[in-house]
């Protein structure tokens, strides 16, 4: 499914942001870790916009691995990576963020940026992410969540349902894909549950950041 839609993806994540996709992302930068050198892992690293950005606003980063199992959209994120001048810093690779290929203990910060809700198993991947951090080390979300307020919480899921599939039908032939981008992006369990799965796998100093009225949430988390 993503390899289908790997052409479209990054425009349309723009156009139905309201261009307000770049900003959520830079804010990322903020949590990572402190110290120099930092080796950083982006599980559903797509075409690379985590990534990219994080390279960008972050120079204490040495290196970035980003794992997918699209290779479509990989191939537009190595484009994507080259043009901004980071081929020594990020390589994509093949892997399930389920099972990570990784040793324990390998890298600074995990990033996910609307990643996790795409995983069978959330849990697996939460755990794996535990697994391949340093002590002291970041767990970094950016994900969809429903606001709190009644009346945003009624516009956002008309938003989601209604408002998106229209756009989607003029711009993309692939309609169901999207459908099924937003209902993940409703199934899944932001807020308080969300943080306590998090503090559940064993994650310490849980907190997340509301965005775009709560429709958004960076959620971070420290080994």
């Amino acid at each position: 499914m993503f390899d289908a839609i790997s052409v479209r993806y990054d425009f349309l994540n723009r156009f139905l942001s309201l261009g307000m996709d770049d900003y959520w992302r830079r804010c990322m930068v903020r949590y990572l870790p402190k110290g120099e050198d930092l080796k950083v892992l982006d599980i559903g690293a797509g075409t690379a916009h985590v990534a990219v950005t994080l390279a960008q606003g972050c120079s204490r980063i040495t290196s970035i691995i980003g794992i997918d199992l699209s290779e479509e959209m990989m191939n537009i994120g190595r484009e994507r990576i080259q043009q901004a001048g980071f081929s020594s810093k990020i390589i994509l690779e093949t892997a399930d963020a389920q099972k990570l290929p990784f040793s324990e203990e390998s890298f600074h910060a995990v990033t996910a940026g609307f990643a996790l809700r795409n995983m069978p198993d959330l849990m697996a991947a939460l755990i794996e992410s535990y697994r391949v951090l340093f002590p002291g080390g970041k767990l970094i979300i950016l994900e969809l969540s429903r606001p709190e307020s009644f009346l945003l919480a009624v516009f956002h899921t008309f938003y989601l349902k209604c408002v998106i599939p229209i756009f989607i039908s003029i711009f993309s032939r692939d309609v169901k894909a999207y459908e099924y981008l937003a209902t993940t992006g409703m199934a899944f369990p932001s807020g308080d549950r969300f943080m306590k799965i998090i503090h559940q796998v064993g994650f310490n100093n849980v907190m997340r950041r509301k965005l775009c009225l709560g429709a958004m949430t960076i959620y971070v988390a420290e080994k």
